[in-house]
């Protein structure tokens, strides 16, 4: 899970359109993502790019699969670890 607050509008959008390339959004600024550990550096590599350290935050919450089992939610979104139905 990557969570970020990011006061400035043209980099809170450019994170965004990086993390939809590797997860799928369920909140304004979190995206659940499913990345093997090369993945992760690469893109933590790349978002840090857009995070100014005085004024924004950036985490990643690693979910096991014991973890994600347990993950509780209401309303839309689906659970994580879920494959993604692709319709074209």
């Amino acid at each position: 899970m990557i969570c970020y607050d990011i006061a400035e509008d043209r980099s809170r959008r450019c994170m965004e359109k990086l993390l939809y390339g590797f997860g799928e959004k369920v909140n304004f600024t979190v995206f659940e993502c499913q990345l093997k550990t090369a993945q992760f550096d690469r893109i933590w590599y790349e978002m840090t790019k857009f995070i100014n350290p005085e004024t924004d935050s950036l985490r990643a919450y690693p979910l096991c699969t014991w973890c994600e089992e347990r993950v509780v939610f209401q309303g839309r979104g689906r659970k994580p670890g879920l494959p993604i139905d692709w319709i074209l």
